[in-house]
């Protein structure tokens, strides 16, 4: 990323205030937040061209929503001075910076140490804590941060994820999936782990076979949650899932264009809608007028 916020200073003091990355600041490590805005967010503190310097020198966290401010005593309390949330490190009233840093969220949220992750929270207002309960058993894909399209994004790229829940807390990374309950974590469950998948397909050291089947599997499995998620800008359907489409052209060499993949095309172009109103009335399409063709599951509302 090319901000980052600063919550604890040089000398460990707490602080919290917006900084510039150069070129040589490149392997600093830094925590990311996976949230949902909510309703009100337009009414929340945000980074805009007209406050940037502002929030360079200080940014009062008593202002910032609850969300937020939850992050920044996570990301203090397991002793990282930087956490990266998109509100406050894009400047929202800049096309410019949001088409520049959006192609990059992929790359941001891979390469965070750690992405912290609102599971229970249906907006920035909520807290993060809650009164858990030990007894469950993992992060169900219901709950309200799993319904925004962009999360799916943010899951898949992150290498390690904590989630607050409203049950819990749980961890995902490449290694298993964890809970309160169950500490030590396991691979099986209820829960599809995408960091162990994506690993199998990204492995260098694995057969060509081994590493398609891997792929095809991720690909429709992430598709299919993707396009039955929230979006609030339809113009961002691509976009919202393009880090994901980068990691995995980079690790298998196949190129992509308008969402499906050129090296399997004929097979990317039997996708169908799961919406059978569409199928019985054509009026009823869902196009989006996105300027994705009509060829592309990218051009409909709908989930496939």
């Amino acid at each position: 990323p090319c901000r980052l916020l600063r919550v604890r200073g040089e000398d460990g003091n707490e602080e919290l205030n917006l900084i510039r990355l150069g070129e040589d600041q490149e392997d600093v490590q830094y925590l990311a937040l996976s949230y949902s805005w909510g309703p009100q967010s337009a009414n929340c503190v945000r980074l805009l061209i007209s406050n940037i310097d502002a929030f360079c020198q200080e940014i009062d966290e008593s202002t910032l929503p609850l969300t937020i401010r939850d992050a920044v005593k996570v990301t203090r309390s397991l002793g990282y001075q930087f956490l990266w949330v998109d509100s406050l490190c894009i400047i929202q009233d800049s096309r410019e910076d949001w088409d520049s840093e959006a192609v990059k969220m992929g790359y941001i949220y891979r390469n965070a140490v750690l992405t912290i992750a609102g599971l229970g929270c249906s907006g920035n207002h909520e807290s993060l804590f809650r009164n858990r309960n030990p007894l469950c058993d993992r992060p169900s894909t219901a709950a309200p941060l799993h319904t925004r399209a962009w999360v799916v994004q943010e899951r898949i790229s992150s290498l390690r994820t904590l989630f607050f829940g409203e049950s819990g807390m749980f961890w995902e990374c490449a290694g298993c999936l964890a809970c309160e309950s169950d500490p030590q974590g396991t691979l099986e469950g209820d829960a599809v782990n995408f960091k162990h998948t994506i690993n199998d397909v990204l492995n260098p050291s694995s057969d060509e076979s081994t590493r398609y089947f891997a792929f095809r599997t991720l690909w429709k499995l992430v598709l299919e949650q993707y396009t039955s998620c929230n979006l609030t800008k339809q113009t961002d359907k691509l976009n919202a899932i393009k880090g994901v489409m980068q990691l995995l052209s980079e690790g298998t060499g196949y190129d992509y264009y308008q969402g499906l993949w050129l090296d399997i095309l004929l097979i990317d172009l039997c996708w169908r809608t799961n919406d059978v109103t569409c199928l019985e009335d054509p009026k009823k399409s869902g196009r989006l007028g996105n300027g994705v063709p009509s060829w592309s599951w990218a051009s409909l509302k709908q989930s496939v």
